[in-house]
C-alpha cells in the first residue's frame, strides 16, 4: 500500500461519521420523495454535494502533496488554501440546499389561521382530561 493511498484512506476513515450522515440524507430523501418532493429533491442534492465534496477532497489533497515537484512550500500552501476555499464554497452550497429543503413548501405566515391550538368557533381544541372548567 502506497503512502498516499494510506493517507487518503485514513482521511476517509476519520470522516466516516459524516459520510454515513450524508448517505442517510440521500436515503431519507428517497423514502420521503412522494410526501414532499421539492424538499426531498433539495435535501438529496444537498446531501450528494456534501458527500461528493467529502469524498473528493482527500484524494485531491494527496495528489497536490505528492505532485508538488520543485514547488516550494509557499506555492504548495497557496494551492492547498485555494482548494480548501473551493471546497468550503461547495460545502456552503450543500448546506444551503439542506436549509432550503427545510423551508420549501411550507405555508406563508399570512396563510395560517392563527395558533395551531387556538379554539375554533368557541370550542376548545385542548384535551379535557375529564376536568370540569
Amino acid at each position: 500500500m502506497t503512502s498516499s493511498w494510506a493517507q487518503m484512506m485514513a482521511a476517509l476513515t476519520v470522516q466516516a461519521p459524516v459520510l454515513l450522515v450524508y448517505l442517510g440524507g440521500i436515503v431519507f430523501s428517497i423514502v420521503f420523495w412522494r410526501r414532499a418532493p421539492k424538499a426531498a429533491m433539495l435535501a438529496m442534492v444537498g446531501s450528494a454535494v456534501l458527500l461528493a465534496a467529502a469524498l473528493a477532497l482527500p484524494p485531491i489533497q494527496a495528489w497536490i502533496l505528492n505532485n508538488r515537484g520543485s514547488a516550494g512550500i509557499s506555492s504548495t500552501g497557496q494551492t492547498m488554501a485555494a482548494v480548501g476555499f473551493a471546497f468550503n464554497v461547495l460545502r456552503a452550497v450543500g448546506i444551503g440546499l439542506l436549509i432550503g429543503a427545510v423551508f420549501v413548501g411550507r405555508p406563508r405566515e399570512e396563510m395560517l389561521r392563527g395558533f395551531p391550538f387556538a379554539s375554533r368557533a368557541g370550542t376548545s381544541s385542548a384535551p379535557s382530561h375529564g376536568l370540569r372548567e
